[in-house]
C-alpha cells in the first residue's frame, strides 16, 4: 500500500489497483512454488545430512505464515490487497494438489516437454501441500470468532470452504 497514492491512482484509473498488485504477487508466488524448485528442495534435503538444507516442509510453512500472518493476531482483520492474495495462494495449493492436464504444442521433445509438465506422482509436494492446508484450515477455524469485520469473517469463512473443496 506504501506505492498507492490515492490521489494519483484516482487521476490514472477508476479501478485496477488491486488487481495490479495482486498479479505482480501472483508471479512471485508462482516462481516461489514451481514444481521444479520444490523438487530440487525435496532433492537437496535428501543429499543433505540431518538439519542442514532448509526442506520443502520449511519453505511451505514459512509461505503459509507470511501470507496469512494475520491469523496470529489477535483481533484478525485482513485489508482487500491480503485477501487477494490469500485467494491466490490458495488457487496455488489447490494446482499442487489437483494438477491440471498440462496442453503441449505438438511436436516437442518429450525431454524438453518435462520441464512443463507437473510435479511427478510420486514427489512429496501433494503431501507437504496437504498438511500446510489442514494445518491452515485448524488456523482460520481458530481466527474465525476473532474476526473484527464482516467482511474478513466471510473471507475466512469462504478460505474454510476452499480448502475443504480441495481436500476432498
Amino acid at each position: 500500500t506504501y506505492f498507492l497514492v490515492d490521489d494519483i491512482l484516482r487521476k490514472i484509473e477508476v479501478e485496477g489497483a488491486i488487481r495490479r498488485i495482486n498479479q505482480s504477487q501472483g508471479r512471485v508466488l508462482s516462481q516461489l512454488m514451481n514444481d521444479r524448485r520444490l523438487e530440487r528442495l525435496i532433492e537437496f534435503d535428501a543429499m543433505a545430512r540431518p538439519g542442514e538444507a532448509y526442506t520443502l516442509a520449511e519453505m511451505a510453512a514459512d509461505v503459509r505464515n507470511g501470507i496469512w500472518r494475520e491469523l496470529s493476531a489477535g483481533p484478525v482483520r485482513i485489508d482487500a490487497y491480503r485477501r487477494e492474495l490469500q485467494r491466490t495462494y490458495l488457487a496455488a495449493v489447490d494446482g499442487k494438489i489437483n494438477p491440471r492436464p498440462v496442453q503441449l504444442p505438438a511436436g516437442l521433445p518429450p525431454q524438453f516437454a518435462a520441464q512443463f509438465a507437473g510435479a511427478r506422482a510420486t514427489s512429496d509436494i501433494k503431501a507437504v501441500f496437504r498438511a500446510e492446508l489442514r494445518a491452515l484450515d485448524a488456523q482460520l477455524a481458530s481466527a474465525i470468532g476473532r474476526a473484527t469485520d464482516r467482511t474478513t469473517r466471510a473471507h475466512l469463512e469462504d478460505a474454510r470452504a476452499q480448502i475443504k473443496k480441495t481436500l476432498d
